[in-house]
C-alpha cells in the first residue's frame, strides 16, 4: 500500500533523466495522493526546500524540490506503474525530511493553489 514518504524514480514526460518523486500524503478516501519531485538546484530553482547530500540516498548534490510540478495521482496508478516496470521504487524519506517537504509545499510560492488546498484539507482530515 502506498504511504507518505515513499519515493519513486521516473522520468518527467518528454525527458530521459529520471527524477525522484516523493509521495507527500497517504492516499485519501478516493485513493489520491500528492507527489512532488526533486531536481538539480539551479540559479532559477525554487529554494523553499533544498536537499543536501546525505539527506536521502538518491541525492548526490544540492537538490531543489520542484513544488511548481507537484501533482495529485492515484495510489493505483503508482502501484501499477511500479508493477509494470515503468516506475522504480527507491528508499523512503526519513520522517524529518518528509515533514520539511510538507511544510515547504505550503510555504512555496510556486506550489499550485489547488495542491495547497488539497494538502490543507488532507491534513485537517487526519491524512499524511
Amino acid at each position: 500500500m502506498l504511504q507518505a514518504g515513499q519515493t519513486i524514480l521516473l522520468p518527467k514526460p518528454g525527458h530521459e533523466t529520471a527524477h525522484l518523486w516523493v509521495v507527500l500524503t497517504a492516499p485519501d478516501a478516493q485513493g489520491q495522493a500528492m507527489i512532488v519531485n526533486f531536481t538539480t538546484l539551479r540559479p532559477h530553482s525554487d529554494t523553499t526546500v533544498v536537499i543536501q547530500p546525505g539527506e536521502h540516498p538518491f541525492v548526490t548534490h544540492a537538490t531543489a524540490v520542484h513544488y511548481a510540478d507537484a501533482r495529485l495521482t492515484t495510489a493505483a496508478a503508482i502501484a501499477g506503474a511500479i508493477a509494470s516496470g515503468h516506475f522504480r521504487a527507491h528508499r523512503d524519506c526519513s520522517p524529518a525530511l518528509l515533514q520539511r517537504l510538507l511544510l515547504g509545499a505550503l510555504a512555496s510560492p510556486y506550489t499550485p493553489e489547488k495542491i495547497k488546498r488539497y494538502l490543507r484539507q488532507n491534513q485537517q482530515q487526519g491524512g499524511t
